[in-house]
């Protein structure tokens, strides 16, 4: 539009202007500036047209770079002898069963990535220990066949736990930018398996020799008077099922241990390498413990765990034809006489701590045999047991978990 107007203004008004005035070598000269005019006129115009795509370009191209996504998204469980893959794990911990899986004895587990991933360096401890970079689809932890990707390499599916990691890279052989990495704690159970503690036996552990089968009992509190023992250490075997392999023990009171038994006989305190039946003791120290053992089936406390059980037992001394006295009395639960000692017909008990309320007791023999348990109803911080029935003796009386020496 620009140029029309100029040619028409031009041709209308300045070109007959000049005809009429000046001499043709005039006109000549003009008619040869206007053409220059216009000829430069139509350059600026190109260019300013041309020169804006150019710069719209460069922009647009460096708007539309997208960055990169380097992400290990999830884990497979994959079956390494059918290549089939039957899981995929979305949390970051897993416990499976074996026994819902029969069929599954060899196994492998896939990286699933982001598309700009080109390789993937994975690691696996734990029950299995392995590490290595996969540069080629699909990202295998224990690899996969030359010929063929999805011929999976596996492992057997043992009983324990894995911890499993992968960090993504954006070229091969783990060069290029580095992603985030992802981990993951695979545990393998078998509820099939018949994993129990069946009971406990006192050792005397200076000669080796078991003291009592069924001087403990799992679930209520188990009293025991070493004044009745003739040894001076002790330990405790642990009695489980065949499917076992190793327990851990986890002993408090007035002696603290814990350690993991891995070989037969599962003793408290361990065994001589050499000689298993070379029971290690501890010196048979007065007061309560409380011994949590848990069984595993496999060896170092691994593979598949079992129910744990706690066994509960008090050591005290009295020696026959003793006489009773305070010192033979716990005190923590408030009791702070009891009378009379020897006793007639009935005892009085007298709390400190407790005004009213309910107080269990049982009352054993001598050896340690139940006589009788209930409870007690504590009126004015007192209470009173009728114990006319009683023959002549000594008897032990546990009152909420702690003892007490009556002569009758």
């Amino acid at each position: 539009m620009l140029i029309f107007n100029i040619l028409s203004f031009n041709r209308l008004i300045i070109t007959p202007f000049f005809k009429s005035v000046y001499k043709p070598k005039i006109l000549t000269f003009i008619i040869m500036g206007k053409i220059s005019f216009m000829f430069f006129s139509l350059l600026f115009l190109a260019c300013s047209v041309f020169a804006k795509p150019i710069t719209t370009n460069e922009s647009t191209s460096l708007t539309n770079t997208a960055p990169m996504t380097l992400e290990i998204i999830s884990f497979s469980l994959v079956d390494a002898d059918t290549d089939q893959v039957l899981l995929t794990f979305t949390s970051p911990t897993f416990i499976l069963d074996r026994a819902n899986f029969p069929n599954l004895l060899n196994f492998c587990i896939r990286a699933n990535a982001s598309l700009d991933v080109q390789s993937v360096n994975m690691f696996v401890s734990g029950a299995a220990s392995s590490s290595r970079t996969e540069n080629v689809l699909p990202f295998a932890l224990f690899g996969n066949g030359a010929n063929n990707p999805q011929d999976y390499l596996g492992n057997p599916l043992n009983l324990g736990i894995y911890n499993i990691s992968a960090v993504p890279f954006s070229e091969k052989r783990a060069e290029g930018t580095q992603g985030p990495g992802l981990l993951f704690q695979l545990t393998v159970i078998d509820s099939n398996l018949d994993l129990t503690i069946n009971s406990f036996t006192m050792v005397n552990s200076d000669n080796d020799t078991f003291v009592d089968l069924n001087l403990f009992t799992i679930g209520s509190p188990n009293f025991i008077n070493i004044g009745n023992l003739t040894f001076d250490n002790f330990s405790i075997q642990v009695n489980t099922s065949s499917e076992v392999e190793s327990v851990r023990l986890e002993l408090s009171g007035p002696i603290n241990s814990t350690r993991v038994e891995s070989v037969l006989p599962y003793a408290l305190f361990g065994d001589g390498n050499s000689n298993p039946v070379d029971f290690f003791g501890e010196p048979l120290t007065l007061g309560s413990y409380t011994l949590i053992v848990t069984p595993f089936s496999d060896n170092q406390a691994m593979g598949s765990q079992g129910a744990p059980v706690t066994l509960k037992f008090t050591f005290f001394e009295i020696t026959p034809g003793s006489t009773p006295n305070q010192s033979n009395l716990q005190t923590s639960n408030g009791i702070t006489k009891v009378y009379p000692n020897p006793v007639q017909n009935q005892v009085n008990l007298e709390f400190d701590n407790k005004v009213t309320g309910q107080s269990a007791y049982r009352l054993l023999d001598f050896q340690g045999n139940l006589v009788e348990t209930g409870t007690l109803s504590v009126d004015n911080r007192q209470a009173v047991m009728d114990l006319a029935y009683l023959k002549p003796g000594s008897y032990i009386l546990e009152v909420d978990g702690e003892i007490y020496h009556l002569l009758k």
